[in-house]
């Protein structure tokens, strides 16, 4: 006897894999523990090809079902009309989606007999807003959506205590678990000898610090401003160096162009597969996390916090990103540092530390890592919502 059965709903594309992984993928590992039943409804042309995830998807038997709607009008009329009917068939116990397209079609397609579980990834209507600086139409549309899918919704998730406050406030009875951004340390680690071959790569000597930046080009990113903290730090270190991760490259070069003087010839910019990112994180010394102080930034949870520790980086980082920033405190794990004038002297003074103790801290990254921010750490979360419930 299975204790439930769980229908994901993804209304986009698995195939990107980060996407597959975050989102059906962790919480599944978590879950088979007790032996639940997933089905997955997604959108997807063609169906999926990367073996990796396709097996992995099969060794947790989970129902795949496809919608092909070549639009996105058309896409969610129809994935409600799918969901209907493997509701019917198969009578999952909870519906679980992460936004808004996916809480509209649970809310069309909940019985009396199904839960629906809102997994909350951040604050959406501010998100748009701080994108497109527009309050009109989009924020205040997202806005309702997201009271309403809060209110409606049995049971929510959601990625840090701040968030959880912020929830609260909508919805003050509601069941609310907090799991932050996971990796499965399978997929995402420390590696001694990538870490050798990719700075040899790289040209980067083993006495050199590789400072490294993982994401987007996002406002609230803060890549401009970490640019020139690097370059600050560089005037008085002179065996750093700087290497970012990304897929905006075109926009990273202008940045490097624009606040990089002095310094541009000493930062990198690679795009790699996810499957590689574990490589070069491991060639790397210190991650870099800065966030602008609002409340896109005090809520969230960055995936990119929980892959520097599992790769060993301790993690520069402003104060108030989600619960991360008291994380690097509590645990020692890095710098929390405000910006301005003297950000940097903290940072160097953690560099001596750093120096003179790396694979003691490494060790320290990694152990924080897998007790904090592993899927299989938040069982007890995942038990109280597709259960008992949790406290209010």
């Amino acid at each position: 006897m299975h204790p439930g059965h769980i229908l994901f709903i993804i209304p986009y594309s698995i195939s990107q894999e980060p996407v597959l992984q975050t989102q059906v993928l962790g919480p599944i590992t978590s879950l088979s523990q007790d032996k639940y039943v997933f089905s997955l409804l997604c959108w997807e042309l063609e169906y999926p090809t990367s073996p990796q995830y396709m097996k992995a998807l099969a060794k947790y038997e989970v129902g795949v079902f496809r919608n092909t709607s070549s639009s996105l009008a058309a896409r969610i009329p129809s994935m409600i009309l799918q969901a209907r009917e493997i509701i019917k068939e198969y009578k999952p116990n909870y519906i679980y989606f992460r936004d808004v397209w996916g809480g509209i079609i649970a809310f069309f397609t909940k019985t009396q007999n199904t839960q629906v579980v809102y997994d909350l990834r951040g604050v959406i209507a501010e998100e748009s807003l701080y994108r497109n600086n527009r309050k009109f139409p989009n924020y205040f549309l997202l806005k309702i959506l997201e009271k309403l899918l809060m209110r409606t919704s049995d049971k929510i998730l959601c990625v840090s205590t701040p968030l959880k406050e912020y929830i609260r406030r909508s919805s003050p009875s509601k069941p609310i678990g907090v799991i932050p951004s996971c990796i499965n340390m399978d997929d995402i680690y420390f590696d001694c000898n990538a870490r050798e071959l990719t700075r040899e790569a790289l040209s980067i000597a083993e006495d050199e610090i590789l400072f490294v930046y993982l994401g987007g080009v996002a406002k609230w990113q803060m890549l401009n401003e970490t640019i020139v903290l690097f370059g600050r730090v560089r005037q008085e270190k002179r065996n750093a160096r700087f290497l970012i991760l990304t897929k905006d490259v075109a926009k990273t070069y202008r940045a490097i162009q624009n606040h990089g003087h002095g310094v541009s010839e000493d930062i990198i910019v690679r795009t790699v597969p996810h499957n590689d990112v574990y490589k070069y994180l491991s060639a790397g010394d210190i991650g870099l996390l800065l966030r602008e102080k609002i409340l896109v930034n005090r809520v969230a949870s960055p995936v990119k916090f929980a892959e520097y520790l599992a790769c060993g980086l301790p993690v520069i980082i402003t104060p108030e990103v989600g619960d991360c920033s008291q994380i690097v405190q509590d645990e020692q794990v890095g710098v929390v540092t405000a910006l301005g004038d003297h950000a940097e002297n903290l940072v160097m003074s953690f560099l001596e530390l750093y120096e003179g103790n790396r694979m003691r801290i490494k060790e320290r990254c990694i152990k924080v890592a897998e007790q904090r921010l592993t899927w299989k750490q938040y069982l007890g979360v995942y038990r109280e919502i597709y259960g008992v419930g949790v406290d209010p």
